[in-house]
């Protein structure tokens, strides 16, 4: 059977099938004989009628299709065989071929095929990273940040700012009308707001009268009576045993020590991570991929639908998502394929190095994550998930293992100037990655106690939706 393979590109083919009349006849006569049984003809049970009056009375439409469903699939997996390719995903005929009496089957199909992955060094290689040493002054900020998780509304003894809360009796006076009054709750900081604004320099204990729209009908004018009746503003706690205490610690050098430790913890963790990230960079950058493009798109239209259900439990739209990080759908794309792009490549090495290292998950190891009890009643994307953890931390003990992870300037003792773009350097309390960590943990600190350690985070990870406002 002639078949001819045309490169679309990468990882995509076109087969110029051609199949003998011959063959074609014979694949007729059997699709005639397949559906003869199920052919009416009048004065004779079916399948019974002589066989030139069945190829009256047969539909030919159903008997082309029938041919066609018989030829085309084997001759396409005949093809694939012949041209010795792998495919990825199933072959597409986009035209249906015509059947012409005496004549050859010709046909295209179109094939995704299998990547192919050529690594470079995996072993041996040098790999740099920055430092991420605690500093007290990191310690301090995550102390300020749990106590000013724990502010609360206090009164305060001073005159009215922007930004109190401020409680008021009032009475309205408006012309032809009965008096309105009760109590009050203002924001002052709105110059706009006439009453809002009257408030600013006074102080608990006030009384004196305003003119303002009134604040149920804008419409009419009102001269207002206020008392002001109590100032608050959020205090936060000064950091004594006591208040450590109640946090569960003996002392307040106990605490700083456990926040120490905590943030140590954590910082090992980003470390980790960004090792990783740069092994896998490295991996990237002296091997040879070559990959269906569709694996990019599927890839990033699975992040985009992630991101879609995250707003929608947060009820917000995407038109709020784009507004906040200040990019546009374009933008939003583009970022979806790089970062896509990132995560087909490196999975692919990964991939590639487990099979050369013949790196596996035993189900033990598959038991144990997923816990001796609930491993029988695991779901198929439970225990697919557990497994590719699993032989995620495999591959990354390998590399760390087999190739030089030090510190930047470690291996020659030369300092930090001079180091290529986009590496970390200087102090480790103004590293980026110090500042992500601190930014990721700002909000757990407002609502823990304690800052808690979290699985890491890769740069390949969801961007970060806005909080419902």
């Amino acid at each position: 059977m002639p078949v001819q393979v045309e490169e679309l590109e990468p990882c995509r083919v076109a087969l110029h099938i051609e199949i003998a009349p011959e063959r074609v006849s014979e694949v007729q006569e059997k699709a005639f004989t397949e559906v003869a049984p199920h052919v009416t003809v009048p004065g004779f049970r079916r399948g019974k009628a002589p066989k030139n009056l069945i190829q009256r009375y047969m539909n030919q439409d159903i008997l082309r299709q029938h041919t066609l469903s018989l030829i085309v699939p084997q001759a396409v997996e005949d093809a694939i065989k012949e041209a010795d390719l792998k495919p990825w995903g199933e072959p597409e005929v986009a035209e249906e071929p015509t059947l012409t009496p005496g004549e050859p089957l010709k046909f295209t199909a179109t094939l995704t095929t299998s990547p192919t992955v050529e690594l470079g060094e995996y072993t041996g290689m040098t790999i740099e990273h920055p430092t991420l040493d605690v500093g007290d002054e990191d310690v301090e900020r995550a102390i300020e940040q749990l106590l000013q998780s724990r502010a609360s509304l206090t009164s305060v003894e001073r005159p009215v700012q922007e930004g109190d809360f401020v409680t008021i009796d009032y009475v309205a006076h408006v012309e032809g009308e009965d008096d309105q009054s009760g109590p009050m709750l203002r924001i002052p900081g709105s110059a706009d707001d006439p009453i809002d604004k009257s408030l600013l320099g006074h102080s608990a204990g006030d009384t004196y009268s305003v003119e303002a729209p009134l604040h149920t009908d804008e419409t009419k004018p009102a001269n207002y009576d206020i008392t002001l009746k109590d100032v608050r503003n959020w205090g936060v706690p000064e950091l004594t045993e006591e208040l450590a205490q109640e946090l569960g610690y003996e002392t307040i050098e106990s605490m700083r020590a456990n926040v120490r430790a905590r943030i140590q913890a954590q910082a090992d963790t980003m470390m980790r991570d960004e090792v990783e990230q740069r092994l896998v960079n490295a991996l990237r950058e002296g091997s040879t991929l070559v990959y269906p493009k569709v694996m990019v798109e599927q890839m990033a239209g699975e992040r985009l639908e992630t991101l879609l259900q995250e707003l929608e439990g947060r009820r917000l739209s995407l038109d709020h998502y784009l507004e906040h990080e200040k990019i546009t759908l374009i933008d939003l794309e583009a970022n979806m394929m790089e970062q896509a792009k990132g995560i087909v490549e490196s999975q692919l090495l990964l991939s590639e190095i487990a099979k050369a290292q013949d790196l596996q998950v035993t189900q033990q190891e598959l038991a144990e994550a997923l816990g001796a009890e609930e491993a029988p009643e695991a779901t198929e994307e439970a225990v697919n998930s557990a497994a590719n953890r699993i032989l995620y931390r495999k591959i990354m003990e390998f590399l760390v293992e087999n190739n030089e992870i030090h510190e930047q300037g470690a291996a020659d003792g030369e300092s930090s100037e001079g180091a290529p773009e986009g590496e970390v350097t200087g102090e480790p309390k103004k590293s980026g990655l110090m500042s992500r960590l601190f930014r990721r943990k700002s909000a757990e600190a407002q609502e823990e106690t304690s800052i808690e350690e979290t699985p890491s985070d890769t740069d390949e990870s969801t961007p970060d939706t806005p909080e419902e406002e």
